[in-house]
């Protein structure tokens, strides 16, 4: 375990994943999931593909590649490229097993910087290849909530940078993919009151909206989560049904496939396409406050 530290905040990251295990303030409160009980990740990377692809495939030039949910990277040993006190460096780059599920050349560098109560996190997505590589990219924190005794879940709640008009991308609960129409969840508003029937019908999926953060607030404690998620074009908010204590907050470049979409992955809507010897990086910051 690689740890991160100063006089505000520390964090713990594993090889596995590259992923974030612990994030503690000053005081010792713990800020995220680490139970496996509840959920077997804490904030894992989704890369190359964010959610489902139609029958758990990727397609390039007619060949199909078995690829699974959220895709390969939060499954992988990334290598330990440096470290120092405040940052921390991983690199995941293809090889033969990857190739079975992405068969592209890439390198996937995930940095994690600490500043003040900030955490920013890094991603640099390069094509190692020689023709054109397509992926979609994002995080999935999930936040604890409650993370205090005598606090449940609906003392919780996501307040906007600015007034909003929420409308949903729906998700096909049998199939995990996305639904074409919007179904309009609120107006003018700033606040999601958090409470579980919120996601019967499974993620709340948001693209295109005008705040830059949202935060993670609750009534009996002043201690909060800003995530900047600006860089992103959409926006998840998830947890699971059932008394698992958590929220997840996730930043999207693309999404999972749409029920109508059967075709190569290079043509699919809303992914990132690379150029050969090309990259691309995204930002996103969690501060504890």
């Amino acid at each position: 375990m690689i740890i991160l530290k100063n006089n505000y905040l520390t964090v713990e990251i594993s090889k596995h994943g590259a992923e974030i295990k612990s994030i503690k303030d000053m005081d010792g409160t713990e800020f995220v999931l680490n139970d496996e009980k509840h959920w077997k990740y804490s904030v894992p990377h989704l890369f190359p593909v964010v959610g489902t692809l139609q029958n758990g495939e990727l397609i390039h030039e007619g060949k199909h590649y078995p690829m699974p949910r959220h895709g390969i990277a939060r499954t992988s040993e990334f290598d330990v490229i440096s470290t120092t006190e405040k940052m921390a460096v991983f690199s995941l780059r293809y090889s033969d097993e990857t190739r079975k599920a992405y068969p592209f050349m890439f390198e996937l560098v995930v940095t994690y910087k600490i500043n003040g109560k900030a955490i920013l996190v890094q991603y640099h997505v390069r094509n190692l290849d020689d023709r054109k590589i397509s992926f979609s990219l994002g995080a999935h924190p999930a936040f604890l909530a409650p993370r205090n005794q005598g606090e449940v879940f609906t003392d919780y709640f996501l307040e906007f940078e600015t007034l909003e008009d929420l409308n949903l991308i729906p998700i096909n609960l049998e199939s995990g993919l996305l639904l074409r129409n919007r179904i309009p969840m609120a107006k003018n508003t700033k606040i999601i009151n958090l409470e579980k029937t919120l996601f019967n019908g499974d993620a709340l999926i948001f693209q295109g909206l005008k705040s830059k953060y949202v935060m993670l607030k609750n009534r009996k404690n002043s201690k909060m989560v800003r995530f900047d998620f600006s860089e992103f074009p959409f926006l998840g908010i998830w947890t699971t049904l059932g008394d698992s204590p958590m929220i997840c907050i996730e930043p999207w470049a693309g999404h999972a496939d749409y029920v109508d979409f059967y075709g190569e992955f290079c043509d699919k809507e809303d992914n990132v396409s690379l150029e050969a010897g090309s990259e691309k990086s995204y930002q996103y910051v969690m501060e504890i406050m």
